[in-house]
């Protein structure tokens, strides 16, 4: 039932007249939220931008999910990553001033799978928002029409109930 009504709410959300570049950032946003470790500096900053623009966040919170998902079995990739940039010794400087910053603490970059984590995040954020618009505009441009034309979507808006629903959720009515 779960997943029938979040993707109900994205089919909504796509149809809706939110542009392409909005819906891209919710869902280039949440990508990073979700590669980031939660209880982060940077985490808690990307859900502050989140907020702050105002974006869709059904879409940010999906793609949250589906990027903690996805990342969930390459903990010894981003291990290695950070790893590798933590030992390297022409960056101990750096780490030391990070490390010690009274703010820059809580990202927890000393720690390699969050460092780790957090430089894929950075790389995936600007493919992640481009994906995002692309699926966008290749939804609203071929596939929007075949779907609300589809056998099934026809039949599901002749029930009595679906008449119901959009009584109880239009805006004037």
């Amino acid at each position: 039932m779960f997943l029938a009504r979040f993707l109900f709410k994205l089919v909504n959300v796509m149809n809706s007249e939110t542009s392409p570049r909005s819906l891209a950032a919710a869902f280039g946003l949440g990508i990073f939220i979700g590669l980031v470790p939660l209880a982060t500096l940077q985490a808690a900053l990307c859900i502050a931008i989140v907020l702050f623009l105002r974006v869709n966040i059904s879409l940010a919170l999906g793609a949250t999910i589906f990027a903690r998902l996805v990342s969930g079995g390459f903990a010894d990739s981003f291990h290695q990553l950070g790893m590798e940039l933590l030992e390297r010794e022409d960056l101990y400087d750096f780490w030391s001033t990070v490390t010690n910053h009274a703010v820059l603490s809580y990202a927890s970059l000393n720690n390699s799978v969050a460092l780790g984590r957090t430089v894929v995040a950075l790389v995936l954020l600007v493919p992640a928002w481009l994906t995002g618009f692309l699926l966008v505009r290749f939804y609203r441009n071929r596939v929007e029409d075949w779907l609300m034309q589809s056998r099934l979507v026809t039949f599901l808006k002749s029930l009595r109930i679906y008449s119901l629903y959009r009584t109880v959720t239009s805006p004037f009515g």
